[in-house]
């Protein structure tokens, strides 16, 4: 089963499509399984990922709901430590509100 993880891709195609589906959704409960599947994807798998991907995570990061905030920056901080990441996430806006949510 966890190599089956290492193998699909979650940040691109029909993954990344439902995972979207999920955050930008208005419900509360959705956006949280959307947050908690990338916050438990990332810290398995930080490879690259494109914008499309970081988009509903950022979103995600702006709920009024705490804890789906928590998780879309723990998916956000683990996909971090790949440089060409973090650097996706400072040029997409992603910087101020991890400060916000950190303060």
């Amino acid at each position: 089963m966890l190599v089956e993880l290492f193998e699909r891709n979650f940040y691109e195609g029909e993954p990344l499509k439902a995972l979207s589906t999920l955050a930008y959704s208005d419900i509360y409960h959705l956006q949280l399984s959307a947050a908690t599947a990338f916050s438990e994807i990332s810290e398995m798998d930080t490879r690259p990922v494109s914008r499309e991907a970081v988009e509903p995570i950022l979103y995600l990061l702006q709920s009024p709901h705490i804890d789906v905030q928590h998780g879309a920056s723990a998916a956000l901080g683990n996909l971090a430590v790949n440089m060409e990441n973090k650097l996706q996430i400072v040029r997409m806006g992603g910087l101020e509100p991890l400060i916000r949510q950190m303060l």
